[in-house]
């Protein structure tokens, strides 16, 4: 099964950041958001979201040399935790 990536290259970041913020909660718990997109979606920075990766707290996932991931369902998880 094909990952799919909500990707904000540099070129229309915040084109595809907005669009994965309004789209957001079409996409499978197996998609996977890019870190300022994550940012976003959370209301943090994206030093946050690097942090909470380190600590367990997101699922991130190495793409490749320069592109990470969070999973989209554990940044559900995170949300469901904030608003509990």
């Amino acid at each position: 099964m094909e990952q799919q990536v909500c990707s904000s290259k540099k070129t229309g970041s915040a084109k595809r950041n907005l669009d994965a913020v309004e789209n957001f909660d079409k996409y499978p718990d197996t998609a996977g958001i890019r870190v300022p997109a994550t940012a976003t979606v959370l209301g943090c920075s994206v030093a946050t979201v690097w942090r909470l990766a380190r600590d367990g707290k997101l699922d991130a996932k190495k793409i490749s040399e320069k592109i990470t991931i969070i999973t989209a369902g554990s940044i559900r998880k995170r949300l469901a935790g904030l608003s509990a």
